[in-house]
C-alpha cells in the first residue's frame, strides 16, 4: 500500500537515537548517569516513536489484512475486548463468501456480519464528517489514497484534523479537507456500549505526541435518527 512509503521516516528517527547517544541502551530503556541520589543509573522505561504510535492500533502483517487489524483495533482500544488480527481474520474469512474474498478481500458487510456473530448489534451509515464529529464515535471507514484502498479506523476529530488509527503505520493525522477527498462517507460504527464509544473519542493518550492537544468538549448524545443508514455491499470492499 501507498501508505507503506512511510515506513521510511521510522529509519530517520533510529538515526536521531543513534545521535543523541541512546542507542547502547536495551530497547524500551534509558539509562540517565549520575542523577540518582547519591550517584548511580537511573532505568526509564520508554517507548520507541514507532511503539507510541502502535500503542491503540492492532498492526496488520498482510498486505491485505487491514480490514481485520481495523475491526481488531476498535474491539480492544475502543470497547475494551481484546481481540487479535488473526482471529478476526480467521472467523471472517470462514463465515464469509470465500471466492470473493480471495479475489477483493474483506468488507464492511464482513466486519457488520462478525459483529453481529459475537453479540454486538452494528450498522453501516452515510454522513458528513462534522455529522461523525458531533456524535462522537470511533468508526472503521474505506480511505482510497493514490488508487489504493485501505480501513482504517477514525479516532478523533478537532480543529480540522482527523486522527487515524491506521493499522499500516499507526497513529497519524490528515487534515479533514484531505482526508474528505479519499473517503466516500461511508463509516460503520458499532451499536451498543455508546458512552464507552464517546469516552475513547478525541482521548488523550491517542493525540499524545500530535500536533495541538484534544479539546474539553462535553458529550454529545447520539441520535441514530439523525444518521442515514445504509447497506454495505461489495463496491467497499479492500
Amino acid at each position: 500500500m501507498s501508505v507503506l512509503r512511510r515506513a521510511g521516516v521510522f529509519a530517520i528517527f533510529a538515526v536521531c537515537w543513534g545521535w543523541l547517544g541512546i542507542s547502547g541502551a536495551r530497547a524500551g530503556q534509558v539509562f540517565l548517569n549520575g542523577l540518582a541520589v547519591g550517584g548511580g543509573d537511573i532505568d526509564v522505561n520508554v517507548l520507541s516513536f514507532q511503539e507510541r504510535k502502535f500503542s491503540t492500533t492492532v498492526r496488520q502483517e498482510y498486505d491485505f489484512s487491514c480490514g481485520s487489524a481495523a475491526l481488531a483495533t476498535l474491539l480492544t482500544f475502543t470497547y475494551h475486548r481484546p481481540s487479535t488480527e488473526s482471529g478476526v481474520f480467521t472467523s471472517m474469512f470462514v463465515n464469509g463468501d470465500q471466492p470473493v474474498i480471495e479475489k477483493q478481500g474483506f468488507s464492511l458487510l464482513d466486519m457488520k456480519n462478525y459483529l453481529s456473530r459475537i453479540g454486538l448489534p452494528s450498522g453501516g451509515f452515510k454522513a458528513s464528517l462534522a455529522k461523525l464529529a458531533e456524535i462522537r464515535m470511533p468508526a472503521i471507514v474505506l480511505i482510497n489514497e493514490h488508487g489504493f484502498r485501505h480501513f482504517v479506523v477514525i479516532r478523533g476529530i478537532q480543529d480540522g484534523q482527523v486522527l487515524l488509527a491506521d493499522p499500516a503505520i499507526g497513529l497519524r493525522t490528515e487534515s479533514a479537507h484531505d482526508f474528505q477527498q479519499q473517503w466516500s462517507g461511508i463509516f460503520l460504527i458499532i451499536l451498543a456500549n455508546v458512552q464507552a464509544a464517546q469516552a475513547s473519542f478525541n482521548g488523550e493518550r491517542d493525540w499524545s505526541g500530535e500536533p495541538g492537544a484534544p479539546l474539553d468538549l462535553s458529550r454529545f448524545a447520539v441520535n441514530l435518527s439523525t444518521l442515514q443508514q445504509v447497506m454495505l455491499p461489495n463496491p467497499y470492499k479492500f
